[in-house]
């Protein structure tokens, strides 16, 4: 059986400041914001936690750096040309975490908690939480 481990991957506190030095806004935006990437495994296969962290890390820098044609450049913003955990480590950091294989949609918890729930003025909100409540 094939499983999926979840990673939210998050720049360090200091990295926009840093690369707004060098990087135009969309590049910047790309490098900044926050993402989710996952890694498949079977049953029996013999990935670590700290395996998988460093596949998502090599995966999530070897897609992120593609912005940059020339490893010269690469090496001048993120001080190295090569695509490392150390590099990872130095600009982002990561995190596993729980996916429930559920919609907000299925959730049993919404058609229990229904007489508690205030979708403010949000017209489209409140319709929705009718339509999840009836279904």
């Amino acid at each position: 059986m094939l499983h999926s481990r979840f990673f939210l991957i998050e720049a360090q506190s200091t990295t926009s400041v840093e690369l707004a030095q060098y990087l135009p806004e969309d590049e910047l935006l790309l490098c900044c914001s926050p993402q989710l990437m996952s890694h498949e495994f079977g049953d029996k296969s013999g990935w670590t936690e700290q395996d998988m962290c460093l596949v998502v890390k090599l995966a999530y820098l070897a897609q992120t750096l593609d912005i940059f044609q020339e490893e010269q450049e690469r090496a001048h913003v993120f001080g190295a040309a090569n695509i490392s955990e150390a590099v990872f480590d130095r600009w982002w950091s990561i995190k596993p975490i729980e996916y429930l294989g559920r919609t907000v949609e299925s959730s049993q918890e919404l058609k229990l908690c229904a007489c508690k729930l205030d979708p403010g003025d949000r017209p489209m909100v409140a319709t929705w939480l009718r339509q999840v409540i009836d279904a």
